[in-house]
């Protein structure tokens, strides 16, 4: 399997995340320790990352990057990226079954 924390995590500015995977490796979700969601990626139905309720409490929109979509294996990887850029979330290419990505 992967090597991403599964659980909980320590992101950006010490913010605390919850990494959650499907068993088959299809979908992941995050969410944030204010008790929001803030990303996930299906491998059928695309990229929903958003701000924390928090932030949008205070002023901030709540979508960042939402697919409607089946993504492809460079959605994927952009979304790692930017996980990673916004959150402080270090996941891996092996973290979803990236063969169903090319299906």
């Amino acid at each position: 399997m992967s090597n991403s924390n599964h659980g909980y995590t320590t992101g950006h500015n010490g913010h605390q995340y919850e990494i959650l995977f499907d068993s088959l490796r299809r979908r992941l979700w995050i969410n944030a320790d204010d008790g929001s969601a803030v990303a996930r990626f299906n491998t059928a139905t695309g990229v929903d990352i958003h701000n924390t309720a928090s932030d949008q409490m205070a002023g901030a929109p709540e979508c960042l990057w939402c697919t409607h979509g089946k993504p492809d294996y460079k959605t994927w990887q952009e979304f790692i990226k930017f996980v990673r850029h916004q959150f402080g979330i270090k996941l891996f290419v092996d973290d979803i079954d990236v063969s169903l990505l090319l299906k």
